[in-house]
């Protein structure tokens, strides 16, 4: 039978009285009814009667509504009595005019299994409140108010909601909704329960300020003020849903999202602190006359409506030079402005996470600057304090490496760059232009992650592939040099805002600028007093060739890619500002469609469709089509505590590998002056940092499905190597190429205060080193393959400097080193095992085997069998080893990669 009970929130515990009784009303408990005598007797059969006079009533205004008993469960357990449904009314905090009803669920069968097509959730805590107080959300700030009324549940049982959409592995297609008609909050008074994820709070990077300074700037600039005081869900339940695409209608009853007095405040300060960033970087270059438009030109990005009809160059401008759309902002297609926008009114609707991460070479990575001037960490000193505001965790990963192109970590680009990138940028054209190599960078970073992100920065011709055969969203930033005016005397220089100097000279200053090109040193002792690094210090980093660019170069970059964030982020904003109510339709921002059309178009390409197929010819056309994952010890990486080789080793293997040093220091570092303009110049990053103090965001974690370890749950079957060695950085776990990384800062390091992340990393094997041992956990396409570095000196290996043999079964001191690559001896034989079974290469089979992928990459794939596991995950034990040519020979191993 189910009961209807029409009530209002303020009758809620007398509601509770009728349906489970136990109280008068005023929370006492109820006397016992005795029957002494006659008179007695009738006192309870008039109470009866009454009560069943009362019940016809309820019954004929269909307050109370009779239904027969549910069917049985087909899970076996019958059904007991049904379910209660009480009826109420919107808390305000929902919306101040209107009264909608919402229907509260309370199983009668407290052992009744979950429908399977309902999203997972996590287990429910039972409550801890006594049975007449009302549940209450976990608060995410300080409460300073009272919190939102709660229904009267019975005190066993934790608030649920059922959602509107399941959860499933493809949704359909959304269909659009009227703006002028949102979608009704279908479950406004339940909180949705889900896994508890850990919180980050944005540290304050800008640097120290007078509190007269302070003050002159926040009234010119303003600052952020809102503080929201009111209790929320502390719990990441949007995880619940396929790429967090919760619909509106399940936002629980106290989410922000949906609380129209809230929005009316956050959306226009949000607005604001875009705006005010905005304008900060038109005046920090000098930007502050005539129209927007016209100040905002070096800014400018080149828009497409497609395409097809645009060349290598990709420029539409007549009058502009070949290369003049590279000067300004850059250039994206509308569509992908659109894909852009929807990425960041997700984030920010869900409390995600936005990931910018690059791809890139020597002068990406920064060489010749301080770490944190390269312009991809610049973006996330500057977003990072902007998102932060609005609810949602930022980093951007400079993974860079110096002298390589990107294949290395494109074969695999998810586990290297990140599950969950939202703009990927590839900046590597001086050492990479094969287009085999931007592809596979492109589908795997398509096909492996939790997200699709944007493609920024990939050659024009890779560019319209991408964006005409996989709707991909694509586009490239700019120099921004346009509105750089060029100084022909050092007073011209100095005229200009400090930010705009020494970037353009003329030919009778040229060299003098070019002394300015840096700004950095390596060592301050006010960094640690007391401190003595035990390597000497260099004066400044080194790389400071003619072909990198300097800090103001690196930064003019990033505000150009911060821009470029910026503008679509408040078109996003005024978008949902401008709603009905707020209520911005999920098909607005809701990504999951999104992801899915590209992923589709990039899985059902055959192999006649572009480039990529070219890597047959070296055994890799794999991973044109299967989501690829990787291990590696190249740094920087992201989250290198998990994506290194060694988390693959047994624990008895790994214990017989060195471990990188440890920093010589921990954070945080002393103020560091390099990384911040001086006094009297525009501080960007001050103003966006404005204001009240900053809350906690969610920090979704999205490295335990990607990263799994092995279990190790059978033996091994090939004895450990003892004398395999490690080439590392100081702090390897550290090095993940944010603004967060702590890398390079051990006692061997020579420029502390340049934190550079970029080092090719590996472990060191010869002829002694005996078994490498890796169980891959979970491997389902039955392909592996290895990244060696063959060109190592003899005795590089510092681990087998006494051995003799393998595995050092005896020991008399040796130098092998020589000042060049050995020759592979006739003895040489490389050795691999999968599952213990080996198969045993000689040197002329090896030779044929490995692949030279580009200069100073070479892989051998060691597994190409379909059938291997069935289709289905598999740990598999993966081991190899090189024999024969005794300490002659070295190899460093960096990287292993399967499907």
């Amino acid at each position: 039978m189910v009961v209807r009970l029409q009530r209002r929130l303020g009758d809620e515990e007398e509601g509770r009285r009728l349906v489970r009784g136990g109280t008068n009303g005023h929370g006492n408990k109820k006397k016992p009814i005795t029957v002494n005598n006659g008179s007695s007797s009738v006192c309870v059969w008039k109470g009866v009667t009454f009560l069943l006079v009362v019940l016809l009533i309820l019954i004929v205004t269909e307050t109370i509504e009779v239904k027969k008993p549910m069917p049985k469960e087909t899970n076996g357990q019958a059904s007991m009595g049904g379910i209660v449904q009480m009826k109420t009314t919107l808390p305000p905090s929902i919306s101040e005019d209107r009264d909608t009803e919402t229907n509260v669920q309370i199983p009668a069968e407290a052992t009744k299994q979950p429908d399977p097509t309902s999203p997972p959730k996590a287990p429910e805590p039972e409550p801890t409140n006594p049975p007449t107080e009302e549940p209450k959300p976990e608060p995410t700030s300080p409460p300073t108010e009272e919190p939102n009324p709660q229904p009267s549940l019975s005190p066993t049982e934790a608030p649920k909601v059922e959602p509107t959409i399941p959860p499933v592995e493809k949704p359909k297609q959304e269909e659009p909704q009227s703006e002028a008609q949102p979608q009704p909050v279908a479950n406004p008074v339940d909180l949705i329960s889900a896994r508890t994820t850990e919180r980050h709070t944005y540290q304050r990077r800008g640097q120290p300020m007078s509190e007269e300074d302070r003050k002159a700037m926040i009234d010119k600039w303003g600052q952020w003020l809102l503080v929201d005081d009111k209790e929320r869900p502390t719990t990441d339940y949007y995880d619940s849903y396929p790429n967090r695409d919760i619909p509106r209608s399940a936002f629980p009853s106290n989410a922000w999202q949906i609380d129209t007095k809230y929005l009316s405040k956050f959306l226009p300060e949000s607005i604001n602190l875009v705006d005010r960033a905005i304008e900060a970087i038109l005046t920090e270059y000098g930007k502050t006359e005539g129209t927007f438009e016209e100040r905002a030109e070096m800014f400018e990005l080149e828009m497409y409506d497609s395409l097809e009809k645009a060349g290598n160059y990709i420029i539409s401008k007549p009058e502009w030079r070949k290369d003049e759309v590279g000067e300004r902002g850059g250039w994206s297609t509308s569509k992908s402005m659109e894909g852009l926008k929807r990425r960041l009114l997700h984030a920010v609707m869900t409390e995600d996470t936005f990931i910018f991460a690059l791809a890139g070479h020597s002068a990406a990575a920064g060489h010749g600057n301080l770490f944190a001037q390269s312009y991809s960490v610049q973006v996330q000193w500057i977003m990072e304090a902007i998102f932060a505001r609005l609810g949602v965790r930022h980093q951007a990963r400079n993974l860079a490496n110096g002298g390589l192109g990107t294949v290395q970590h494109g074969l695999a680009a998810n586990s290297v760059y990140g599950p969950s990138i939202d703009l990927l940028m590839w900046d590597s054209a001086m050492t990479e232009k094969d287009a085999p190599a931007l592809e596979v960078l492109a589908r795997q970073a398509i096909l492996a992650g939790k997200k699709v992100p944007a493609l920024w920065g990939f050659l024009g011709g890779t560019a319209k592939y991408l964006s005409m055969n996989f709707d991909a969203d694509v586009g490239a930033a700019g120099r921004g040099t346009f509105g750089i005016p060029q100084a022909e005397t050092l007073e011209e220089v100095e005229a200009l805002p400090w930010a705009s100097r020494y970037l353009k000279c003329g030919s009778d200053i040229n060299q003098i600028c070019k002394e300015n090109k840096y700004i950095g040193h390596c060592w301050d002792d006010d960094i640690h007093p007391g401190l003595e690094p035990p390597t000497k210090q260099k004066s400044v980093p080194g790389g400071q060739a003619g072909w990198h660019p300097g800090n103001r170069s690196h930064q003019l970059i990033g505000r150009i890619l911060t821009f470029t964030i910026l503008r679509s982020l408040k078109d996003g904003l005024k978008e949902w500002n401008e709603a009905e109510g707020y209520a911005i339709p999920d098909e607005k921002w809701h990504v999951t469609s999104w992801y899915d059309n590209i992923r589709y178009k990039v899985e059902s390409s055959g192999p006649d469709v572009g480039s990529c197929n070219e890597l047959a010819k070296l055994d890799l056309d794999w991973t044109c089509k299967y989501p690829v994952k990787a291990r590696t010890e190249f740094t920087p990486r992201a989250y290198p505590s998990l994506s290194n080789i060694r988390t693959l080793m047994p624990p008895d293997m790994a214990k017989l590998v060195p471990q990188p040093d440890a920093p010589l220091y921990d954070p945080p570092e002393n103020f560091i002056k390099d990384l911040h303009p001086p006094a009297g110049a525009l501080d960007l990053l001050n103003i966006v940092e404005a204001g009240v103090d900053f809350r906690s965001t969610l920090n979704p974690d999205y490295s335990a499905e990607h990263y799994k370890k092995p279990t190790f749950s059978s033996p091994a079957t090939m004895p450990f190597g003892k004398g395999v060695g490690l080439i590392s950085k100081a702090g390897d776990q550290f090095c993940d190429g944010t603004a967060d990384s702590f890398c390079g800062k051990g006692a061997l390091d020579d420029c502390l205060l340049a934190g550079t992340n970029d080092s090719r990393n590996g472990l060191v094997f010869d002829g002694f080193s005996g078994w490498v041992v890796l169980n891959i956990p979970d491997l389902k396409f039955g392909y592996v393959a290895l990244k060696f570095e063959t060109w190592h000196k003899s005795g590089e290996n510092s681990q087998t400097r006494d051995f003799t043999s393998e595995n050092g079964e005896s020991a008399i001191r040796r130098d092998l080193k020589g000042d060049e690559a050995p020759e592979y001896c006739d003895a040489f034989k490389f050795e691999y095992a999968i599952d213990g079974k080996v198969t045993v290469l000689s040197k002329d089979e090896f030779l044929e085997k490995v692949r030279l992928v580009q200069r100073v990459v070479e892989t051998i794939t060691i597994l190409k069998d379909p059938d291997y596991t069935g289709g289905q995950e598999k740990e598999v034990e993966v081991a190899f080893r090189i024999t024969g040519c005794e300490r002659i020979k070295t190899f460093v191993f960096s990287h292993i990669y399967w499907a």
